[in-house]
């Protein structure tokens, strides 16, 4: 189903619902820009990577969030052959609005060319209801900054003061003709004869002066303080202390609730972070100024590729991003149950003990589609996934970059593979890591302080690196380079090529005469210019710490 502003509020019960009742929560992102095609080098550490990741998060926004809740429904038995899992799937245009955030601190929005025009030609963003009806969010900052002025910025809070010693002469004018109407056709004798008078669109200094030039016992009721320059003020009558305490409360627990529903988004990305959030429950008294955070289940969350998703959301939606990459890996482990990603599980699937004589998965790019094509096909047939509602969005889009599509093949895929090792330690080995695209790391490890390298060290004296600056992995002759016999000998065991076309040959030489003509092949005339030689052990001093 597609969600934007018209209808998001009469599905958010049930959004809240089906995150707390589902056993797995899949999530995608279509985003205005990554920034990370020419950014991105092989011998990156996880902390390189991370700061690199963290500042595109910070500069581009969301434009579509997806979401699938898959909830097992049965399990076969002498009725049923197959697993029945029910899915329901959502695909959330997102957009800020400004109109609460006056004076407070708003993104910028930033786009990127190449992501805009991928947007449109692949996932045929609709950007005028992406600006237009986008489901409004605040992210913490200002969720904060408005919370603080709820409860702190009240005209009725006793330790509540501005300094209007300095008022303009249209402010005092301003102020004093309402205080004489007040006074002259409200206030008889002292006791109050009319209620309800409303004080339209003036600043909060002038109301606050206003205030302290009147009865204490009036009480000033706020209708709409989420900036400090213009809001209106109704005057209830002489209340005792008790009564003004009262009403101190309600109103800002009335102001709560409505700061609550402008959090929009922001709320289901509390609550599947393990967040408190109001919902629709009744706001107790308890919760004003409240520190503690109850405890609530934690989610199984799933992704694709997911550690520039998770950093996009918690940029936008949740808290600022922390410096240290340490900070947040303890941060995803300690808001989240288990966290999967389908990009390093399908890796790691196509190299497992299922697979050893699988030339045909061999083959397969961990991408969404295909990886999806190859997992349908093959393991389908035990399990059935349930789409809810029947007017779901895929019979709109059907299509790969839609981020409620694709959230949901991200799902199906997990469960496709959850099955096929289902009778193993697979999932239990490779949970909680996320896939670090085209690095030598095997992935971002929230069970580990350090991460693992993808390469070992079996003598590090002995592995032996080389750099080559090429255009294209096939321009190289490696029999002419390395030598017909070293090259048959198979001394090269991985290959690693990337966009800014670094080559990295991880070499073991079994006799010391072997590693001799290759470096002496390596440095000759020919190519001195061309390689760098490293030991292992040299290679991850100089670029991997």
């Amino acid at each position: 189903m597609e969600l934007s502003f018209r209808n998001y509020y009469k599905q958010e019960k049930e959004l809240l619902n089906l995150i707390e009742t589902s056993d797995y929560i899949s999530f995608s992102l279509e985003k205005t820009g990554t920034n990370n095609d020419n950014n991105n080098s092989i011998i990156d550490t996880t902390e390189n990577r991370y700061s690199k990741y963290k500042k595109a998060s910070e500069k581009f926004t969301i434009i579509q969030l997806g979401l699938s809740f898959f909830k097992l429904a049965s399990n076969p038995n002498i009725y049923h052959k197959q697993i029945i899992y029910e899915c329901h799937s959502y695909s959330l245009y997102l957009f800020q609005n400004a109109k609460d955030l006056k004076d407070i601190f708003q993104d910028e929005l930033n786009l990127e060319v190449k992501s805009m025009n991928f947007n449109q030609t692949k996932n045929k963003i609709d950007f005028n209801a992406w600006i237009n009806e986008g489901i409004q969010y605040l992210n913490e900052k200002q969720y904060r900054q408005l919370y603080k002025n709820i409860i702190e910025n009240n005209i009725n809070n006793d330790n509540f003061h501005i300094d209007i010693s300095n008022l303009k002469q249209r402010d005092l004018d301003l102020a004093n003709r309402n205080i004489d109407y007040i006074k002259n056709n409200y206030i008889d004798n002292g006791k109050i004869f009319k209620t309800n008078f409303v004080i339209n669109n003036v600043p909060k200094y002038v109301l606050y002066y206003i205030k302290k030039n009147l009865p204490d016992n009036l009480y000033f009721q706020e209708n709409n303080r989420f900036h400090n320059k213009s809001f209106c003020t109704l005057i209830t009558g002489y209340k005792t202390p008790e009564e003004k305490e009262k009403l101190y409360k309600n109103d800002i627990l009335n102001q709560l609730k409505e700061l609550n529903h402008k959090k929009g988004v922001k709320k289901l990305i509390d609550t599947i972070f393990n967040k408190i959030n109001y919902g629709d429950r009744d706001i107790k008294e308890d919760d004003i100024n409240k520190n503690n955070i109850p405890e609530k289940r934690k989610k199984n969350l799933i992704g694709h590729n997911m550690c520039l998703d998770f950093m996009f959301i918690i940029s936008k939606l949740g808290d600022c991003l922390p410096n240290e990459y340490v900070s947040f890996k303890n941060m995803i482990k300690d808001k989240l149950n288990y966290i999967y990603d389908t990009k390093f599980l399908f890796e790691e699937f196509k190299k497992s003990e299922l697979n050893k004589n699988n030339n045909v998965i061999k083959g397969i790019k961990s991408e969404l589609n295909e990886m999806y094509q190859y997992l349908y096909s093959t393991f389908s047939e035990n399990i059935n996934i349930k789409l809810k509602p029947k007017e779901d969005l895929f019979s709109k889009n059907n299509s790969f970059h839609n981020a409620g599509y694709d959230s949901f093949i991200t799902g199906a895929c997990f469960l496709y593979m959850k099955n096929a090792f289902k009778n193993t330690k697979f999932l239990e080995d490779n949970k909680n890591q996320m896939y670090l695209c085209n690095s030598l790391y095997r992935s971002i490890n929230l069970n580990k302080e350090k991460d693992e390298y993808i390469l070992s060290i079996n003598n590090p004296e002995e592995n032996i690196f080389i750099f080559k600056q090429l255009n294209n992995e096939n321009d190289i002759n490696y029999e002419i380079i390395f030598g017909e016999n070293l090259w048959k000998d198979s001394v090269i065991k991985e290959i690693f090529c990337e966009k800014n076309n670094i080559l990295i040959i991880f070499t073991i030489f079994e006799n010391k005469e072997n590693k001799i003509k290759f470096l002496n092949i390596a440095f000759s005339q020919e190519n001195k210019n061309s390689f760098s030689v490293f030991t292992l052990t040299e290679f991850r001093n100089k670029f991997m710490k």
